[in-house]
């Protein structure tokens, strides 16, 4: 009886609540890996479970974030393994890995189809070729989706072809006699199939080549360190170890082999070639979800209260129904003052400036639109700054900085810079700091300039001088 007193109480005091309480909506932001091979991706393209599983094999296994981070791991000496990485290998960096391999410090073990590491695998002689090998016996019928070409910094990269490709040369054992810093070179697996020449992913009639192609190879240094090349990342993604691929053990085996042979034993994983996305999440939250706890533990109150005072039900439920009210009233005082507008996740922040105080005379900016862009240059400057720890200036000389910025806003990324960049100089003409653009009418450009700078804005839930007033400039700046 006491029990279901209490509970009538509670929900009579959390329906009052919330009409006194207003609900609020939490966002949380979060990267995820998704459709890539990265150690961190638990679908079926992912490497998480060879991840779990070198580690349970007591490897140290270090996945590096950005570049800076992998160089600082490689120092230490190691593995490095690279499997089916999205973005190209950039030529200092191989460059870095390459030197590190001749001198000792590192072996090198490579599970790819694609041509996405042929920066680093080309300074040995070889390369993957990119085109799949099909089944013989697949005649005329679709078997694999057709590789994706992509330009990128001039070369030929192809996307993830699910089917391996094959190295070149085919005869390995040449490049012995050619570079000196390599002692032997064998290959040490074939396929037998049909390249796909126009990557359509189906074998079409001048197609009917059938022949052997290397797949796999390993390449000894003349420091005794060793290269491993196989062309398909399949055995070593989640679907390979969760269907009991029959290459799947064999391939774990070279990794941890060649791994061995280190005194470290540590596996280096250049996570930040991998695509990621960005997610953001918003999870409502209402002060009144408190009282579910505090009906949880009335049982253990009430035994409580029944030990310390021996007196009759009445004060004791009068008791703890006066307690219960008390904290309603702190949460109604704490929370109390948040306003409906506060279901926004972010605030909203307003810049009173010359725009809002010249009236609705569009006189009254004539003459004012130069300190009108400024004014707004630096208010968007403070918010990125608050948002990200960096300048709008510092991004504009370091480009590198806006793929990070864009992604995490969900802005295009071209968008983002075009209008970053045309900001910027009609910004630096307003100061008297460049000589261009040529601007014949300032009315027209503060117009292009306040749109450019809410698209800028809108995503990072700030505004200029909110809806109204923007309209408000719009019309002063027709």
């Amino acid at each position: 009886m006491r029990m279901k007193l209490v509970i009538v109480i509670l929900a009579i005091i959390g329906i009052i609540a919330c009409f006194y309480v207003p609900a609020k909506i939490i966002e949380f932001a979060t990267s995820v890996y998704m459709n890539t091979a990265s150690p961190y991706s638990i679908g079926w393209m992912g490497t998480s479970i060879l991840y779990n599983k070198l580690q349970d094999d007591n490897f140290t296994v270090y996945v590096a974030e950005d570049q800076q981070q992998f160089i600082q791991a490689l120092s230490k000496g190691g593995t490095i393994l690279i499997v089916a990485p999205d973005h190209p290998i950039p030529y200092d960096l191989a460059d870095i890995i390459f030197k590190s391999w001749v001198n000792g410090k590192a072996n090198i073990i490579v599970f790819d189809e694609n041509t996405t590491t042929n920066p680093l695998l080309r300074k040995y002689g070889i390369y993957i070729d990119g085109r799949a090998l099909l089944y013989p016996g697949l005649t005329q019928a679709q078997g694999f989706p057709p590789a994706e070409i992509l330009e990128v910094n001039g070369s030929r990269v192809l996307a993830r072809l699910n089917w391996a490709s094959f190295l070149v040369p085919k005869n390995i054992t040449s490049i012995v006699s050619k570079y000196t810093f390599i002692n032997n070179a064998r290959i040490i697996g074939e396929a037998l199939g049909i390249v796909d020449l126009n990557d359509n992913g189906k074998i079409d009639p001048n197609e009917d080549n059938m022949g052997t192609y290397p797949v796999g190879a390993i390449i000894t240094g003349s420091s005794g360190r060793t290269l491993f090349v196989f062309t398909d990342s399949y055995p070593v993604l989640n679907a390979a170890f969760q269907m009991n691929y029959s290459l799947t053990p064999v391939m774990l085996q070279y990794i941890e082999k060649i791994s061995n042979t280190t005194s470290s034993r540590t596996i280096i994983i250049p996570n930040f070639l991998y695509n990621r996305d960005y997610y953001r999440l918003k999870v409502p939250f209402h002060p009144a979800l408190l009282l579910v706890y505090a009906a949880k533990y009335t049982s253990i109150a009430d035994s409580y209260f029944e030990h310390i005072l021996a007196t009759s039900i009445y004060i004791k439920t009068g008791i703890a129904t006066l307690i219960l009210l008390l904290a309603v009233l702190a949460f109604i005082k704490i929370f109390g003052g948040i306003k409906r507008e506060d279901l926004e996740p972010t605030p909203r922040r307003e810049l009173i400036s010359m725009i809002e105080i010249t009236g609705p005379s569009t006189e009254a900016v004539k003459g004012h639109e130069k300190d009108i862009v400024v004014s707004i240059w630096k208010f968007i400057d403070d918010v990125y700054y608050t948002l990200f720890d960096t300048h709008l200036e510092d991004i504009i000389k370091d480009p590198a900085k806006i793929p990070d910025i864009a992604g995490r806003l969900g802005i295009d990324e071209e968008k983002f810079k075009t209008y970053l960049y045309e900001m910027y100089k009609i910004y630096m003409k307003a100061l008297g700091k460049s000589r261009f653009p040529i601007i014949l009418n300032w009315r027209t450009t503060l117009k292009r300039f306040v749109n450019m700078g809410e698209m800028l804005l809108e995503p990072t839930g700030y505004t200029l001088i909110g809806r109204k007033g923007y309209r408000d400039v719009a019309y002063l700046i027709k």
